[in-house]
């Protein structure tokens, strides 16, 4: 990260420097100026992603996106709850590991739960994962996960958001990531979700972006098996191995 000292009469929130080809962001703090942020603009996008109905406009990354594949190298999304079970935990840490061994880059959206299990499973897999974020790129939520965050980038994942440094975002900003999240990827994969979550809404965006979902069968007497299990009988592909998932995205 390239530091240099400015004036303390410099000192302020956030300035934009548009002299740099990638569009920089410069953050101060202190009288310490960091240049961290990139933009990916449009035409820049995969074009699965560049083809849905809402696509953004412009994305802000962290990170070195130059190295990633966007185009040639399958991307899975492992997507659920919040507050999922010991065992939705265990199989989401397994598949993404799995998964990242064989060069997959696992896109998730950096919450408690499942995404963070998600993530995890692929860095110790010593791959590639790329967070969505709902908040402005600068705003690691939840804070507890600043340090994953910060192990994802130096790693050679991404995070990405579509808000600018700086900017606040309604609450509607977290449901609205979720389209970027399953744009990106070729494959989605519901491990967890209960009746009222913010799983349901990540299943529409992928059905209408026309995306393989798969399913990981759940214990029917636990909450948050109510996703999985009802898209399982509305044709879901069932995933019980990480096999399964590979065929999918093939």
């Amino acid at each position: 990260m390239k530091k240099t000292s400015c004036p303390s009469s410099a000192c302020s929130k956030y300035a934009f420097s548009s002299g740099s080809p990638s569009n920089i962001a410069i953050r101060m703090v202190g009288c310490i100026i960091y240049q961290m942020y990139g933009q990916l603009p449009l035409g820049r996008f995969p074009q699965r992603l560049r083809v849905i109905s809402d696509a953004p406009s412009v994305l802000w990354y962290q990170g070195n996106a130059k190295q990633i594949d966007f185009e040639n190298t399958h991307w899975c999304a492992l997507v659920g709850s919040r507050n999922p079970s010991e065992y939705g935990k265990k199989i989401t840490y397994r598949f993404a590991y799995e998964l990242a061994q064989q060069g997959i880059i696992i896109v998730s959206g950096l919450a408690r739960g499942i995404d963070a299990q998600a993530h995890r499973g692929a860095l110790d897999a010593h791959g590639i994962t790329v967070a969505v974020l709902g908040t402005a790129i600068n705003h690691i939520y939840p804070r507890e996960h600043m340090a994953l965050a910060r192990e994802m980038v130096s790693s050679g994942g991404l995070l990405v958001s579509e808000v600018a440094p700086g900017m606040s975002v309604a609450s509607s900003s977290f449901s609205r990531r979720n389209r970027i999240i399953t744009g990106l990827a070729h494959a989605v994969v519901i491990i967890e979700g209960a009746q009222r979550s913010g799983t349901l809404p990540t299943v529409r965006y992928a059905l209408s972006q026309g995306r393989e979902i798969g399913a990981v069968p759940g214990d029917i007497i636990r909450p948050t098996s109510f996703v999985p299990n009802m898209l399982l009988q509305q044709g879901a592909a069932p995933i019980t191995c990480t096999q399964d998932i590979v065929e999918l995205m093939a």
